[in-house]
């Protein structure tokens, strides 16, 4: 599994990683908001909080890794806290389970994959 990290512009705590999934076939994003001390504190083991997200609220907006940022006040509401929020995507309808007819497996992605990585 190979992933790459790139800012968010304009924010300084989040940051997109995109993992090359071998669950998925594919590469997958995960929205990571670090810490405000984060990069002080490389050796330091934090917290992690989860957010997923929906399904699609309407039929002209998907859902995705980028909802919680986009739709809500996460990033005033972790301020000053030390915890490391992670955000990932799960598709339009993939509901977090690996199904038996589909080759998405998201619950191998988000409770495999995205829970081993320790750093982004």
């Amino acid at each position: 599994m190979t992933c790459v990290t790139s800012p968010v512009a304009g924010a300084a705590r989040l940051v997109d990683v995109t993992i090359h999934s071998t669950a998925m076939n594919a590469d997958e994003t995960v929205r990571l908001l670090l810490p405000t001390d984060y990069d002080a504190q490389p050796d330091r083991t934090w917290p992690v909080l989860y957010l997923l997200h929906g399904g699609a609220s309407s039929s002209d907006e998907a859902s995705n890794h980028t909802d919680w940022t986009a739709h809500t006040d996460v990033e005033n509401r972790t301020a000053g806290r030390n915890v490391i929020v992670v955000m990932p995507d799960a598709g339009s309808a993939g509901w977090y389970s690996d199904w038996v007819d589909d080759p998405a497996r998201w619950e191998t992605f988000h409770t495999v994959e995205v829970r081993c990585r320790g750093t982004p």
